[in-house]
């Protein structure tokens, strides 16, 4: 791609950091929420199985839709107790 000038170029490096940013917190908070609600033994094998994995997955994350990040929207669609993640202490394997 051509831009006409260095801050376009810069504009669009840094939008893509963000991106991946926000894709990566988003990911890691949905697997914490998920270790929470697991048994041992589920959240064992999940742990098991993290180390070939990177946080950054975009299989799911659709780049071509319409976004609404209106408060109501959020508050229905989110359910991360973010508060009891951090709490939460690691557990062994």
């Amino acid at each position: 791609m051509r831009y006409a000038t260095k801050e376009d170029l810069l504009v669009m490096a840094r939008s893509k950091q963000l991106l991946i940013n926000a894709m990566t917190c988003w990911n890691m908070l949905h697997i914490s929420q998920k270790l929470q609600e697991l048994n041992p033994l589920e959240r064992s094998q999940l742990l098991s199985g993290l180390p070939d994995t990177a946080p950054l997955s975009w299989k799911h994350i659709n780049f071509q839709g319409e976004y609404d990040f209106s408060e109501g929207t959020l508050r229905n669609l989110v359910s991360l107790e973010l508060g009891q993640l951090l709490k939460e202490e690691a557990k062994p394997v």
